[in-house]
């Protein structure tokens, strides 16, 4: 729901604009909104932890910063350029914030190339510096190099600073294509595993100062390696760079010339068969070159399955021997004719003992399960594995209205993180309307999710929470929600109204409420609405006299939608108060009143001069009620009577005036 009072409250906080001042350094937060994020760890979605962490950080920046948010796939399924600033880099505003949050949601994909570039752009880094933290669970997926491009913009403007906090990445490989979006930046990299990991990494970002331009430039460094020291250069090995006492790498994959900062670096060289590691000191002066010469055999593991052949998405024990190193793993490879030989997102680390417990991927074919040694990012043992199909079936009627509860028949496998929920056709394959969706892991059949608001055509899909694979998928048809409401056409501004209305139940958080005809769907003013719950409810009307309409909101999945309207005019509030014109000092006198008589309206006696909404003793009015009592003030002088009334809007709280002296 969005409240119309916001807008004005807000305004009237910014103020007027100050006189012309150098602009201090800005922020913006990019926030990752593609698919992945409706995994789970947990009982949370990515998304709901985000959401929270982020909300929570927001609190967190020193007094005076100016950060925007931006974030990328929460508008549309598989369009690399859905990229969006949402707020532009200005003073904090915690409930704002929180408020465009709760808009969001996942659909889309990973370009954060492009984003970090839309960022730039928006803080003008070239001429003024600035400061990016960007927070993804995913590395690249639009073609993009981030590490190229946050070179370039470093290199623009050395006061440009860069920090990633990777939340939920898998291997060190995967941190090590986000890391370097900081390294190259002198930013932070932060991994976060967890809810309370990622509240820890952003508010650590957030309070970052920062990077003062480097004392001296990054130099440009070379990768070799050679067969034993002094030996022939090995063109084929491959290197992974970490700072001393670094866990991520600075650089993972081939040899080739790196612009290192000044510090310690452990570099590791490796072949298939060699694998040597050694320690530079980079400096202004040198190295040009850092030689690794491989004198060690590369270590071997061997894997043993307990299973040649195992069911899509079931867990398989592998057992295995091998060096244990830190950050050593075990992980699906698919390697049919053709296969695209990624890592897939089913792993174990071996630091969690043996036999390791690995979830087969949901999409049947040949694999191999490999034991990675992290430090070279080579795989040092094998073990093939068959994956046979995943049966899965859905059931549920073809056609229901907008935000009504859909049951689901289903049969499959109940792994965590899958989920079965209701997605456009044709969008990514992790994705499903608002939270139209249900986990299945401990679930039975049927399940029950909420069907979107507005009309059109859907499928229900049964999703497999790790790597997105649609297991089954059926049509789903929804139409336009009916409802009805019964009320006065017209009634005093402030006063209390009984609404009827059909259905007498809709989705959680739909809702009744008085707007003037051009407000937003989902628009309110203050507490003037009730909840859908029963059929029948007393609505207390808002302040301000005119033409409104009572709407009946259904909150679905995808939005609000209004589902039935009716004109009703508020009539100026009036009140009438009628006590004697004179009372002794402490004495208790009867007050006689007409009036809205909303909730929380008062009648009250304070100086005249007194402001609309100062009270002194007072009796609260009653909905039924004609008369109160009061107590005369200890100080003689003159007093006015004042009936107050608490109607959200009102745009004068006090609606009737009679002077009374105290002697």
């Amino acid at each position: 729901m969005r409240c119309l009072l916001l807008p004005a409250i807000l305004l009237a906080a910014l103020g007027a604009p100050p006189a012309r001042a150098q602009t201090p350094p800005e922020t913006i937060v990019i926030l990752d909104m593609s698919g992945s994020m409706w995994g789970r760890i947990g009982d949370e979605t990515k998304l709901d932890i985000a959401r929270g962490a982020v909300r929570g950080m927001f609190s967190r920046f020193p007094a005076g910063s100016r950060v925007g948010l931006m974030a990328y796939g929460h508008r549309r399924a598989g369009d690399c350029r859905d990229i969006e600033l949402l707020r532009p880099p200005g003073p904090v505003d915690e409930a704002a914030i929180g408020e465009t949050l709760g808009r969001m949601t996942a659909r889309g994909r990973t370009p954060l190339t492009e984003s970090v570039r839309e960022a730039a752009r928006a803080l003008r880094v070239q001429e003024r510096g600035g400061t990016i933290i960007l927070v993804t669970d995913g590395i690249e997926t639009c073609g993009g190099d981030p590490c190229a491009l946050a070179a370039e913009l470093e290199a623009a403007n050395a006061g440009f600073t860069a920090h990633v906090v990777g939340f939920d990445l898998r291997s060190p490989q995967e941190r090590a294509r986000v890391a370097c979006i900081a390294e190259r930046t002198g930013g932070m990299f932060v991994a976060a595993g967890n809810a309370a990991e990622l509240a820890d990494a952003l508010s650590r970002t957030a309070q970052a100062r920062p990077a003062p331009p480097p004392a001296t430039p990054p130099r440009t460094t070379g990768l070799r390696a050679t067969q034993g020291p002094g030996g022939p250069t090995l063109a084929n090995a491959a290197f992974t760079v970490l700072r001393e006492g670094g866990e991520t790498p600075v650089h993972d994959g081939p040899a080739m010339a790196l612009a290192l900062a000044p510090g310690r670096y452990v570099v590791t060289a490796s072949t298939e068969e060699r694998i040597g590691s050694v320690t530079a000191e980079v400096t202004a002066r040198g190295p040009a070159e850092i030689v690794v010469p491989l004198a060690d055999a590369l270590p071997r593991a061997t894997l043993r399955a307990a299973a040649a052949t195992i069911g899509a998405t079931e867990v398989l024990e592998v057992a295995w021997e091998g060096p244990n190193e830190l950050g050593d793993y075990l992980v699906f490879v698919p390697t049919a004719p053709n296969a695209e030989a990624q890592e897939t997102h089913h792993y174990a680390w071996t630091a969690d003992g043996s036999p390791a417990r690995v979830r087969a991927p949901a999409t049947a074919g040949a694999y191999e399960v490999r034991y990675v040694l992290a430090r070279a990012g080579r795989p040092i043992g094998r073990a093939a594995v068959t994956v046979t199909p995943a049966t899965a079936t859905l059931a549920a009627a073809a056609e229901v209205p907008g935000g009504s509860q859909v049951e689901i028949r289903w049969t499959g496998p109940r792994a965590p993180g899958s989920w079965i929920g209701i997605a456009e056709p044709g969008s990514e394959a992790g994705a499903h309307v608002g939270n139209a969706f249900a986990w299945v892991e401990g679930a039975e059949s049927p399940l029950v999710v909420t069907a979107p608001g507005a009309p059109g055509t859907y499928e229900i899909r049964f999703v497999e929470g790790a790597d997105g694979t649609v297991l089954a998928r059926i049509p789903l048809r929804v139409v336009e929600a009916r409802a009805t409401i019964e009320a006065p056409a017209t009634a005093m501004a402030g006063s209390p109204i009984t609404v009827r209305y059909t259905p007498a139940q809709a989705a959680s958080g739909s809702f009744i409420s008085v707007v003037p005809p051009s407000a937003e769907a989902g628009a309110y003013i203050g507490n003037a609405y009730v909840s859908i719950d029963g059929g029948e409810s007393q609505l207390r009307l808002p302040g301000m006299a005119g033409p409104h309409e009572l709407r009946f909101v259904l909150t679905a999945p995808g939005g609000e939608q209004v589902i039935a309207r009716r004109p009703i005019t508020l009539t100026p509030a009036a009140a009438t108060l009628e006590a004697p014109g004179e009372a002794a000092a402490g004495q208790r006198f009867s007050v006689r009143y007409t009036g809205p008589r909303g909730s929380g309206d008062y009648v009250t006696i304070v100086p005249p001069d007194a402001a609309p909404d100062h009270y002194e003793g007072y009796f609260s009015v009653d909905a039924d009620g004609t008369e109160g009592e009061l107590a005369a003030p200890d100080k003689p002088g003159a007093y006015e009577l004042r009936y107050v009334t608490t109607a959200p809007g009102a745009e004068n709280p006090v609606v009737a005036r009679r002077p009374i002296t105290i002697r």
